[in-house]
């Protein structure tokens, strides 16, 4: 590595990917940026995935210098796998890259040049969400956005709040107690929230630089029943969190984010499983919120009307009836 600070840091957890680490570690390796490290984290991964990095990365001689593999003992999970990657980061900027997702040859480059040229703290950029036979999502955001709109869109989540399509200045880590969680789910949105309120500007390279790939034995598609509620309480645990995290902070204009998450924990508790208990749990929880949420012009109208149907649905399954007869998939 060499001794002067490199200008991005590149963290890749690895857990599994032997089947998808070369298409990423070569699409990393083949960057147009030089000025970069690169930090693969082993998080006690049971396959031959650092095996198939090391022979990749013997076609990359110059990036061999700039590359450290780290190995956790035991199996810590993606959160703090990133972790164990940013405390051994030396760049100016960080981001993270999935280990079965790859990126444009030239997306570093790119972003940095408009942080730097226009004082961005955080920056993002479009992204393609793919199977493996299409492309099941082209992101985009609005151009006519300013810094201070993108960063209170980041906040409440009115924008995409993945981790691996922003970069993000190191001096956030150094200046903030970033939080690291250690539920798996929904741990982007912890990070995120972090990076933006942080932020002193935000911004966005409107053009498709990176591609995640919708893994199908990713742990976000598993489907036994233990499984998806086990996952759901990992959402519920980490967007709790956050709405302590905002307000804590006692600042105005974190209004809209915070009504938006106090929603979204009472929509998970309700989808957990239908029955009274649950059904109190949801109704309890931000109490104090139930009639802003049903009234706040910062939540649209179809959000309000579903917010609606949760709060009457008990006895009667209201809210998954209408969902149903409206043919609505993704609520």
């Amino acid at each position: 590595m060499n001794s002067t600070r490199p200008k991005l840091s590149v963290i890749v957890p690895m857990w599994g990917v032997e089947k998808y680490i070369e298409k990423c570690a070569r699409s990393l390796f083949e960057s147009t940026l030089d000025d970069i490290e690169f930090i693969f984290v082993d998080d006690c991964s049971p396959d031959k995935s650092v095996g198939v990095l090391k022979l990749v990365l013997k076609d990359y001689p110059k990036r061999s210098q700039q590359t450290k593999i780290l190995r956790h003992k035991v199996n810590k999970g993606l959160p703090q796998a990133r972790k164990t990657g940013v405390e051994a980061a030396h760049g100016e900027w960080i981001t993270h890259c999935d280990s079965d997702d790859w990126v444009a040859p030239d997306m570093y480059e790119k972003m940095l040049d408009s942080a730097s040229e226009k004082g961005y703290d955080l920056i993002c950029c479009d992204f393609k969400f793919l199977s493996d036979s299409e492309v099941l999502f082209q992101s985009s955001y609005d151009i006519k956005k300013t810094s201070e709109e993108l960063r209170k869109d980041l906040l409440a989540c009115h924008v995409s709040n993945a981790v691996w399509n922003k970069i993000v200045r190191h001096s956030i880590y150094d200046s903030h107690d970033i939080y690291y969680p250690r539920e798996t789910m929904d741990e982007d949105d912890v990070f995120v929230s972090q990076w933006a309120y942080f932020a002193s500007r935000c911004g966005y390279v409107h053009e498709c630089l990176y591609y995640h790939y919708a893994n199908p034995e990713s742990m976000t598609h598993e489907k036994s029943r233990e499984k998806v509620l086990r996952g759901l309480n990992d959402r519920i645990t980490n967007r709790k969190w956050i709405v302590n995290f905002l307000e804590s902070q006692n600042d105005d204009e974190v209004k809209d984010a915070l009504l938006r998450y106090k929603r979204s924990v009472k929509q998970i508790i309700f989808s957990r499983a239908y029955g009274w208990n649950n059904y109190r749990e949801m109704l309890n929880t931000y109490s104090d919120a139930n009639k802003e949420l049903l009234e706040s012009n910062k939540l649209s109208i179809k959000n309000r009307f579903f917010t609606f149907l949760m709060f009457i649905s008990f006895p009667i399954p209201v809210y998954q009836i209408v969902i149903r007869l409206l043919g609505i998939k993704n609520c």
